[in-house]
């Protein structure tokens, strides 16, 4: 009974995080998915499922998790295997993947994948193995762990609370902006001094290979080896050399690992192309995923599963295409203010699990920084009540180009199901409407 109780309450003390609205994600789909992505934030922020959608007609999901271990990616990939058996997995490793310091920052973020997980002998084992004895009730429990928590509790399934400047889609999570001079000054004095050269992997960390290696094996589930480019790979010793070390363990073990910081220069990219020196941004993740499509359709069988319905909330296809299914579009004529600052069209589309989404086509020569107001009511607003305000700032540092055309992309993370009275104007005199619609349904 008190096993009972705290399962329950588990699923409302927790301290949240980007996983637990992947894996809401992830349960919420039929799970029949071609080609799934899996390991850390190097996955999660350079591997889009719509381009991979897009481009080879694959039914994708990134299942990645911040600062997630490979010992904690076993746990991901055996609940995984166990409900689908995918064309294809890839899975992103470097140095962090096998960094096991116990400590209780390790700890905690390993934690922050184990605790959506469900109950497993996987999971089990993990944690018996990371935590000591006596921290096992608390490692097993997020209502142990989190009970002085009472005023901030919610549902497991509740929305998660991303800002906007979140590019969000089935896993996918990254920024659309990029970093400043101050963020790289402080990369690069902490990646400085990593000079040490990493000659060969410790048993364990070769251990923790074989066992992910072994598990796909045994489910026959082909498995791609990944290094997402990043900034550190090209100034430290160390971690250029961790990298260096993995893929030749990789390939001993007779594994396939493309390591694309060694494709920068084909891939072009540049500080534009990162939201911080580690992690590539929407953009980057554009060019990578592209590149990465090319590969697997060069070098696997994929299944082509993607419904046409789905591909109608993929933003890409639907910038390749016109636009052929939104919510509602608006054009912006020559005469209207919102012409003459580089505005041209505006889509707005449902996009994945209770999201939309605002396209604006801007002509890049005119467009300059736009600040805006985006507003909108829900079903059980109270008379005379505020609706949700958020002022936005359009930037042209942030704008993305596809097909030959410039967009500045809003994504938008309602808390409910129903809308009234979405506005999106411009902050200024004339307040011009940029886009307008009286109800929405997610």
């Amino acid at each position: 009974m008190v096993i009972g109780l705290l399962s329950y309450l588990d699923g409302l003390f927790y301290k949240d995080g980007l996983f637990r609205d992947t894996l809401n994600n992830y349960e919420a789909s039929n799970k029949d998915f071609d080609l799934v992505f899996i390991g850390n934030s190097h996955s999660h922020s350079s591997f889009d499922p719509r381009v991979f959608e897009l481009q080879l007609g694959a039914k994708t999901f990134n299942l990645a998790a911040p600062a997630q271990r490979l010992v904690t990616t076993q746990v991901v990939a055996d609940m995984l295997l166990k409900e689908t058996k995918p064309d294809l997995a890839v899975l992103n490793i470097f140095s962090l993947s096998l960094n096991e310091t116990n400590n209780d920052a390790y700890k905690a973020f390993q934690l922050g994948t184990l605790d959506f997980l469900p109950h497993s002998v996987a999971k089990s084992k993990t944690i018996f193995k990371m935590f000591p004895f006596h921290e096992w009730p608390t490692a097993f429990s997020e209502t142990l762990r989190y009970h002085y928590n009472w005023d901030n509790t919610s549902s497991f399934t509740a929305p998660y609370n991303y800002n906007l400047r979140y590019d969000v889609y089935k896993g996918f999570a990254t920024y659309k902006t990029t970093y400043d001079s101050v963020a790289f000054k402080k990369f690069q004095k902490k990646y400085d001094k990593r000079d040490a050269e990493v000659k060969k992997l410790s048993s364990l960390q070769k251990q923790r290979i074989d066992a992910i290696i072994a598990l796909f094996d045994k489910n026959n589930v082909p498995l791609l080896f990944v290094n997402a480019p990043d900034e550190a790979y090209h100034i430290s010793t160390n971690f250029r050399t961790y990298a260096e070390c993995i893929t030749a363990y990789l390939k001993s073990k007779n594994q396939t690992i493309l390591d694309l910081n060694l494709f920068k220069d084909t891939l072009g990219l540049e500080k534009e192309h990162y939201r911080d020196p580690n992690h590539l941004n929407t953009r980057g993740a554009l060019l990578v995923s592209q590149f990465l499509a090319d590969y697997v359709q060069s070098n696997y069988e994929i299944g082509k599963s993607i419904s046409e319905e789905e591909l109608h909330k993929n933003r890409y296809y639907l910038m390749k295409h016109g636009f052929p299914k939104t919510i509602t579009s608006t054009n912006h004529t020559k005469d209207s203010e919102l012409f003459t600052l580089g505005f041209r069209n505006t889509h707005l589309y449902y996009t994945d699990r209770n999201r939309i989404e605002l396209a604006i086509e801007v002509d890049k020569e005119t467009f300059s920084n736009t600040k805006m107001l985006l507003q909108y009511g829900f079903r059980d607003n109270k008379p005379g009540e505020e609706k949700f305000k958020t002022w936005i700032t359009l930037d042209p540092a942030n704008v993305l180009t596809y097909n030959n055309k410039h967009y500045a992309i809003v994504t938008l993370f309602p808390t409910k199901e129903e809308l009234y009275d979405l506005e999106l104007r411009l902050r200024s005199s004339s307040n011009q409407v940029v886009l307008t619609h009286d109800y929405l349904k997610l």
